[in-house]
């Protein structure tokens, strides 16, 4: 678990300095990257994470209002996200504007961003961390840590990356950002290990970790369609970016079979 949690947050990390060398040299246009781990993240979303979240062990006694409270958690992780992402400025899948821009996100404070930014990865980090907890690595392979791990990089990298690009202005690196890039990096695992501590306290049961997969799950669904629709512009670059969820969704789903 520490080595994974270390990828997350030295990746995230590294993008996000990265950040003003790469845009000087090679001016990179990420919506072909955005759209791949659109798919990406929608397929795994579909064909790992739901079904998963509605499997439930042979000695537990569950009934329909299980998985009626499920599905509404994810329903409402889907809502929760159109609000946090008020507070970030659509970050969380690539979204900003280049310097001289006027987008919503010019208007937020830095802090509002990393709080929206923030809460979003602290969730989806206890759903790396409840993976951990409930052994399935151990039943699939490795393909619920490692794969749920890429979907989350996938499109945490491009935020970090957006993040500096939007904190910075163009400009050279400040301490400020380096503080939230810090901050932000560190998010996801602290709520794999907040997520891990809960799971050893006695008051926390199996299906509170759950809830929370559960709405993560939502969230994962708001993130991936909005990528989908926010990337896919003109006819003749629709086919481009079609091809790109299509590979990422491919991917995802043969990792299903194929663990890694």
């Amino acid at each position: 678990m520490w080595l994974t949690l270390s990828v997350l947050f030295f990746a995230t990390l590294l993008a996000g300095l990265a950040q003003p060398w790469i845009s000087k040299k090679f001016k990179p246009d990420f919506r072909e990257i955005l759209n791949f781990a659109g798919g990406y993240l929608f397929a795994l979303t579909v064909v790992h994470q739901i079904p998963e979240l509605f499997h439930f062990d042979a000695g537990h006694d569950h009934s329909l209002m299980d998985e009626t409270l499920l599905g509404g958690l994810i329903l409402m992780g889907f809502f929760v996200q159109v609000i946090l992402e008020k507070l970030s400025g659509g970050i969380e899948h690539g979204h900003f504007h280049a310097s001289g821009g006027h987008g919503h996100q010019d208007k937020l404070s830095p802090w509002v961003l990393l709080i929206g930014l923030g809460i979003h990865s602290i969730l989806e980090g206890a759903m790396l961390g409840h993976g951990a907890l409930s052994g399935h690595e151990l039943s699939h392979g490795h393909y619920h840590g490692n794969n749920l791990l890429l979907g989350i990089m996938l499109h945490k990298l491009p935020a970090a990356f957006a993040l500096t690009a939007l904190l910075n202005h163009g400009k050279t690196m400040k301490n400020r950002t380096i503080v939230i890039l810090l901050l932000f990096a560190a998010a996801s695992p602290v709520g794999a290990l907040m997520a891990h501590a809960l799971g050893d306290a006695s008051w926390v049961e199996d299906e509170h970790l759950r809830w929370i997969s559960a709405l993560v799950t939502g969230s994962f669904l708001h993130i991936s369609s909005t990528i989908f629709f926010e990337n896919t512009g003109k006819a003749h670059k629709s086919w481009k970016g079609f091809g790109a969820m299509l590979l990422g969704s491919l991917i995802a789903v043969s990792t299903e079979f194929f663990p890694f």
